[in-house]
């Protein structure tokens, strides 16, 4: 895991893009053949899919329901583009939202604050708390930071995609 990954523990979420030559409705149905179950409703198949979420052919979001491969526990993205010409915007992350991960850090800092201002007595256990919860967004950190090499090559073999740097995207997909 290279230095990058370790930014990742700390702040669990990223984003990539992707650049396919499947049309729009391919790469939708190439989604949802790999998603259990969708608002649409039950999908199963004799192989194992990887999702459960929301799919439309231009959005999509999911949550990882296999343990078999690993996968980072959420994603959500936007198809762009026209014809066989397509850009996936992916975002990923360790939680579902980022204003989740937002309000456990504030948490996490409001009991530290507690912990300092605690009397002597209530110190040590106070401490405890903060190391639990600390080594909880840690350990979901961490192992976000392990499955996202995984999760990219999941997907850009779902749709046949190569990841790009944002500057090659078409400045027109963003407007």
């Amino acid at each position: 895991m290279g230095s990058l990954a370790y930014k990742h523990i700390i702040y669990p979420f990223n984003t990539w893009y992707l650049k396919s030559e499947m049309n729009r409705g391919e790469i939708e149905a190439a989604l949802k053949a790999d998603c259990f179950l969708s608002d649409e409703g039950y999908q199963s198949q004799s192989r194992s899919q990887s999702f459960y979420g929301k799919i439309t052919e231009f959005d999509f979001q999911l949550e990882t329901i296999r343990n078999k491969e690993n996968l980072v526990p959420f994603a959500h993205g936007e198809v762009r583009g026209v014809e066989r010409d397509m850009y996936i915007v992916l975002r990923c992350g360790a939680f579902q939202h980022r204003r989740i991960w937002a309000i456990a850090v504030v948490f996490l800092l409001v009991l530290i604050v507690a912990t300092i201002q605690a009397p002597n007595s209530m110190q040590l256990p106070l401490i405890g708390v903060n190391t639990a919860f600390l080594s909880l967004l840690i350990a979901r950190g961490w192992a976000y930071a392990k499955c996202q090499q995984s999760t990219l090559a999941h997907f850009n073999k779902l749709w046949n995609s190569s990841s790009i740097s944002r500057s090659e995207v078409p400045s027109v997909l963003f407007r």
